[in-house]
């Protein structure tokens, strides 16, 4: 089950930018075209929005033309995996759009009701501003402007989770078997506010990219399907391998709850 959470996202600009209501409702639109859409502009149409509703849930908007607070960027800016030149690229940010909801949801069909369509607002936004990255406070993942927007263009389309911005991935050192033979592991953030748990990768001598791969994968299964495992459970795809689960509720970081999965069941 998952946990009670709030999604927001901060969008870092390269210069203050104004937006009415009324360009917002257009870019909604058109980012999304296949997904189905309810807005209520509360009024904004020709001025900047403040609060809108967006089939039924209602969004916070504020947009702030000065930088982010000293620090709000560094804990996902530095490494990361998927945007290595974040540091120097967010460093001339000169204003920022934070999108909010403010209600705290619990069950799988609100949290991912929530998780979409704050995406969905926050793409509509980037679109039409002077973006540099997201960041994503949840799971404190940080993507650029271009890798954001691409993977949100699935939105509508297929009947398919936005891992790679809900669920932040780290590489940290592991230690493998009964010898203690060194390694790496993958280490999942943000994954607990949809399955209650998030995932340490450790399957043993595996190239970054397969560890990567397979992490992703375990966690898009989780998200779309809700299916709970239980200690000595398999995961995998009919095509490859499958690794062995294990429940703790503290991983190798101390971190809350994690899925273990180790290595290959067969």
């Amino acid at each position: 089950m998952a946990m009670k959470t709030q999604f927001s996202s901060i969008i870092a600009l390269e210069r203050a930018a104004s937006l009415t209501g009324r360009e917002l409702e257009a870019s909604l639109r058109k980012v999304a075209p296949g997904f189905p859409l309810t807005i209520d502009l509360q009024g904004s149409d020709d001025v900047e929005p403040t609060l809108i509703t967006v089939n039924d849930m209602q969004l916070a908007i504020l947009n702030i033309a000065a930088p982010a607070p000293a620090g709000t960027f560094d804990g996902a800016a530095s490494p990361n995996m998927l945007w290595p030149s974040a540091p120097q690229e967010l460093a001339k940010h000169k204003a920022h759009i934070m999108v909010v909801s403010p209600d705290e949801v619990e069950t799988r069909a609100e949290v991912l009701s929530r998780a979409t369509l704050v995406t969905l607002v926050t793409a509509a936004i980037t679109t039409i501003t002077p973006a540099i990255g997201i960041y994503w406070p949840s799971s404190e993942n940080l993507l650029s402007k271009t890798l954001f927007l691409g993977a949100t263009k699935r939105i509508g389309v297929a009947e398919d989770v936005l891992t790679e911005i809900w669920v932040r991935l780290y590489l940290a050192e592991a230690t493998h078997g009964a010898a203690g033979e060194q390694g790496l592991m993958t280490v999942t953030r943000g994954l607990r506010n949809f399955v209650g748990r998030d995932i340490e990768f450790s399957p043993g001598q595996m190239p970054v990219d397969k560890l990567v791969y397979h992490t992703l994968d375990f966690a898009t299964y989780l998200i779309n399907t809700g299916r709970a495992f239980k200690n000595g459970d398999t995961a995998g795809s009919a095509e490859g391998p499958a690794f062995q689960v294990q429940l703790a509720e503290n991983g190798q970081l101390g971190d809350g709850p994690v899925y273990l999965v180790g290595a290959s069941a067969f």
